[in-house]
């Protein structure tokens, strides 16, 4: 394996790791059903990262193994809040359980939450497969032949990673239990429209092919509707 890659394993590996460990400690219990559902999927996307996108686009997880030349600058403060944003909530949902006890969420509503969140990330993953210049910010990658990918989700939405995005953020609260983490993944929500918006206007101006491939998929995020 790439040093370079290896080294973005480990860094992931580690966070999602220190992330669990911090949201059980804070949480002060190990009976939390639904902090251990978080953990499996965390680990999931995880291994689908890796062993289904790193198979077929190795080259691209080296891309979102740190920032390349030409970052859209504005973007960045963004995509960190966007990718760090759930496990704060995580945090804040271990919280909610040491101060608020177990929660008493319908069994059901952590089965939507679990397929809502999982679906999310299954359509990343998707989109990723698709797209090889899935970077995580905005960018022109120039130096890859940067090109408009238009196959797979991208034939239904311009932006299918920010849906799936949505999807988990939606799923989250319900897998946790946790009225606490509600504000922070509609603040995320916010975000991610807000910059799909600006995405879309910077691929326009900068991205050859970009504009015509938007007469093909009309639709940003939700077909019919924006």
């Amino acid at each position: 394996m790439n040093p370079r890659l290896r080294r973005y394993l480990l860094r992931q590996v580690a966070f999602v790791t220190f992330s669990v460990a911090l949201m059980f400690l804070l949480a002060g219990r190990l009976d939390w059903l639904g902090g251990w559902l978080m953990a499996a999927i965390q680990v999931g996307s995880l291994v689908a990262q890796w062993l289904i996108v790193g198979r077929r686009h190795p080259e691209l997880l080296l891309e979102r193994s740190g920032l390349g030349e030409d970052v859209e600058r504005s973007d960045v403060p963004l995509a960190v809040v966007m990718g760090y944003g759930p496990f704060v909530a995580m945090l804040v949902a271990g919280l909610e359980v040491r101060l608020q006890g177990l929660p008493e969420a319908a069994p059901l509503v952590a089965i939507a939450g679990v397929v809502l969140a999982v679906g999310g990330i299954a359509v990343t993953v998707s989109a990723m497969l698709a797209n090889r210049y899935f970077g995580p910010v905005v960018r022109i990658q120039s130096d890859r032949g940067h090109e408009v990918a238009p196959d797979g989700p991208y034939a239904v939405v311009r932006h299918p990673g920010y849906v799936g995005a949505i999807l988990f953020y939606v799923g989250l609260p319900a897998v946790l239990g946790s009225w606490w983490s509600v504000p922070i993944m509609a603040l995320l929500i916010v975000i991610t429209v807000v910059r799909t918006a600006r995405e879309d206007r910077f691929l326009r101006a900068h991205l050859d092919g970009y504009e015509a491939y938007t007469d093909r998929v009309r639709w940003r995020l939700v077909p019919r509707i924006w």
